[in-house]
Order: C-alpha cells, then sequence, then structure tokens
C-alpha cells in the first residue's frame, strides 16, 4: 500500500472516481500520507484542488449520490462554511448546488472538506447499520395467509382458517432500497445543520417553524419520502433507547410528529449494533419491454421509484378500509404505522414484497404485455407466489405488523434483564 505515496494525484483520483465510494476515500486516507496531506489544513486554507476532484468524483460516479444526492452534499457543506451571511432560508435554497465544487471553490478550506468527507462516510454506515438491522427484524417474522379449499364443483372457495407458509429472500439490497435510506438519513443531516445556522444567523421566526414543519417539502421531495424520514427518525430513537452512545430529541412539538427531527445523527462506529459496510449497488438499467414494447418496471427497482412507492399506497388504502372493515382473522389493528416503519417497510421494493407474499407481480403489468420476469430476466411461473385473494393482503399485513410488536416487546424485555443485571454487578 506504501507505493499509493509514489502514484500522481491524477492517478489516485482515478482509483477514488472507479471505487466512487466514501469509506473508500477514507482508506485512502488512512493509508496514504500523500491523500491525506491534501485535505490536512484548518479554515484559513483554502482547499486543494487536487482534493476537492476527489470529492466530486465521488459525487459524481456513486450510485447513490449522482441521483440528486450530491445537491444534500453541497448544501450541507455551505453551512458550514464560517463566511455564510445567508439572511434567510428562501435566499440559502436559491443557490444553484447541483454545480460542481471545481467551479465555486474559493470559499472551501482544507478543514470543512474534510469534515464533509466524515460526514459523508458516517452517513455511508448509518445506511449499512439501518439496512441491516431492518432486514433482520423482516427475517425474523414467519408470514401467514388464508387457508382456502376450493370446489371444483361449484366454483366456490370455503375459507377455513389460516396456515403459515415460506418467504423467498430477495437477497441484499437493491439500489432503490439503499436510495430511500441515504436519502433520509442525508435530509434529516441537511435539516439538523439548517437549524443550527438559521439560529446562528438569526433567521426569522417563520423560517425556523418552517424547517420544523415542513421541511419535507425542501428540495421537493415527494410525498413518500415523509414515511421515508419517520422511518430513519423511529429507528435512531430505537438505536437510543438501547444504546447509550448518543441521543435523539424532536426539535419540535408539532400537530404531527410525523415531521418531527433530531437534532443530531448518531456517530455510526458508537453503536453497539453490529453490522456489516458495503458500497452501494449500481442502479438498474431496466430491459423488460414485454410483448408491448412499453419499458415496464415491473418490481418497482428503477430510478423512477424515487418518486413513487405502490407499496405505501396499497398500506395506507388498507389502514382506512380495516378500521371499518377488518380483514377476517386479522392478528391486530393496523391503525399504528410504527411497526409497519419498524420492519423498513417504505424502503422495499416490490421484488422483495413479492418474496415476502404481500405483492403479486400481476397488480403491476398489464396482462397483455406477456410473461413477467425476475430481476434477473428469468420468467416467474405461474402460481409460484401465495395466492392472494380478496381481503387475504389485509390479514397478511397484520400478521407482519403483529410480529413487530412482539418482537419489541422481546427486546425490551430484554433490555430490562440486561439492565438488572448491569446493575448488580
Amino acid at each position: 500500500m506504501a507505493s499509493l505515496d509514489r502514484l500522481p494525484n491524477e492517478l489516485l483520483s482515478s482509483i477514488n472516481g472507479y471505487a466512487a465510494d466514501w469509506l473508500g476515500l477514507e482508506s485512502l486516507l488512512q493509508i496514504s500520507p500523500q491523500v491525506r496531506m491534501l485535505f490536512a489544513g484548518d479554515f484559513n486554507n483554502k482547499a486543494d484542488p487536487e482534493a476537492i476532484r476527489l470529492v466530486e468524483s465521488i459525487l459524481e460516479k456513486n450510485p447513490i449520490m449522482s441521483h440528486e444526492l450530491h445537491c444534500y452534499f453541497r448544501m450541507t457543506m455551505k453551512l458550514r462554511q464560517p463566511s455564510l451571511a445567508d439572511k434567510s432560508l428562501a435566499e440559502f435554497m436559491a443557490r444553484d448546488y447541483s454545480l460542481s465544487l471545481m467551479t465555486s471553490s474559493s470559499s472551501t478550506t482544507r478543514a470543512i472538506l474534510q469534515e464533509m468527507v466524515i460526514v459523508a462516510v458516517n452517513i455511508q454506515r448509518l445506511a449499512c447499520a439501518c439496512l441491516t438491522t431492518l432486514l433482520t427484524r423482516l427475517r425474523k417474522v414467519q408470514p401467514r395467509r388464508w387457508e382456502v379449499q376450493d370446489n371444483p364443483d361449484s366454483h366456490v372457495s370455503k375459507l377455513t382458517g389460516t396456515t403459515p407458509y415460506e418467504s423467498r429472500d430477495a437477497g441484499p439490497p437493491s439500489w432503490v432500497e439503499e436510495y430511500r435510506v441515504y436519502r433520509a438519513l442525508w435530509h434529516l443531516q441537511l435539516c439538523s445543520d439548517l437549524l443550527v445556522v438559521a439560529d446562528r444567523l438569526g433567521w426569522a421566526q417563520s423560517d425556523l417553524e418552517y424547517l420544523r414543519s415542513h421541511h419535507v417539502d425542501l428540495n421537493q421531495l415527494p410525498d413518500i419520502a415523509a414515511d421515508e424520514i419517520l422511518s430513519i427518525k423511529e429507528f435512531l430513537e430505537d438505536l437510543s433507547s438501547a444504546d447509550t452512545g448518543y441521543t435523539t430529541q424532536p426539535l419540535v412539538e408539532s400537530n404531527s410528529s410525523d415531521l418531527a427531527l433530531i437534532k443530531k445523527l448518531p456517530i455510526a462506529t458508537q453503536l453497539s449494533c453490529k453490522f456489516d459496510v458495503w458500497s452501494p449497488p449500481l442502479a438498474p438499467i431496466l430491459s423488460d419491454y414485454g410483448t408491448t414494447g412499453v419499458l415496464r418496471d415491473t418490481w418497482g427497482q428503477g430510478t423512477r421509484m424515487t418518486k413513487e412507492n405502490s407499496i405505501v399506497d396499497l398500506w395506507r388504502s388498507w389502514q382506512i378500509r380495516s378500521r371499518t372493515h377488518p380483514a377476517k382473522f386479522q392478528a391486530c389493528s393496523l391503525r399504528d404505522s410504527r411497526p409497519w416503519r419498524a420492519l423498513g417497510m417504505p424502503f422495499w421494493d416490490l421484488w422483495r414484497f413479492y418474496g415476502l407474499g404481500l405483492w403479486a407481480p400481476q397488480w403491476s403489468v398489464l396482462p397483455e404485455s406477456g410473461p413477467i420476469l425476475t430481476p434477473d430476466g428469468v420468467e416467474v411461473p405461474e402460481g409460484a407466489d401465495p395466492r392472494i385473494r380478496g381481503e387475504d393482503i389485509g390479514y397478511r399485513f397484520s400478521v407482519f405488523i403483529d410480529a413487530r410488536v412482539q418482537m419489541e416487546r422481546q427486546e425490551r424485555m430484554e433490555r430490562m434483564a440486561e439492565d438488572k443485571l448491569a446493575r448488580k454487578q
């Protein structure tokens, strides 16, 4: 690894650009004194152009950052500049944050650039921690469905009870699943920094209230992002109840708890939960045109799905329906969405929901468009998924919600036992 010190900066930039990963840049900073020197300095030292180029290569080539989140990075960095003197939120938001730092680096210092790399590395680790923990919770659920007896003579089906079924693991997170988590984390980071700056610069009270109550409207986020942000906020609060390394604090008591923020993101390396770290996957290149010649995203994994989420819409409709017409054998009420979010449901794509028995691919494609293909291009055999019949989907949802509620009770009991043991020692 010492040979890295003898490589020209241009080649190091190419290496880092190929990796396109914050953890990769962190590794370069740890093993290469030459790279470390590019970032070394304080707030009085102008950022080295090569250091800016290394950062911009990630913003441009990273599969997650390159899709709109590069603006969050530049906005967060701008907020940390001591020279910032914007008089309002509107003035700050009016800037063009899509521009490369290479074209507007005059006020960027070495200290700020190094600080932003630390922020980005922490968010990448937090994303891995979130996804690892949420998938672990999801995989603990034993799904169940209605048990129906068909009468071939009368063509009438008889509901006889419920039965467990085997779910199929969809594997590691897809691009859109990871993107939704990263977007929520970067949004919380940005809002945290905005509130600090708004207080420091004496922005109007209306700006503070807007940030606290309408922050989801920043950067023209889609409505579904509110569920993602709240899921991450609650996940971090769950960790804080089991961890003493940090605390999360709602910044405001608003009419809708869904819009409350946290004061500061935790330091991922201080979390007690175990998780691996990895580089985000590439965005898929959709190529399924079916027989109609129209591009299909059967499993909701393409970039368009950063703006919409069929499952969130389905869940909300069943929440409303179950208030007056609960499903037969429904395991619990669907009123409380927190257990739903605690399983990471707002993040998962349709392929994962299909494997869980909570989505039928026929719901997202036209019958005349030809055979349905898996993300790997293999035809999905007819009847491969547990058949969903009418209100059966409402029952299946309730099984997952009830399972998470039981998990939470078990987790609380385990924490109480651990605390009791610690007090005795």
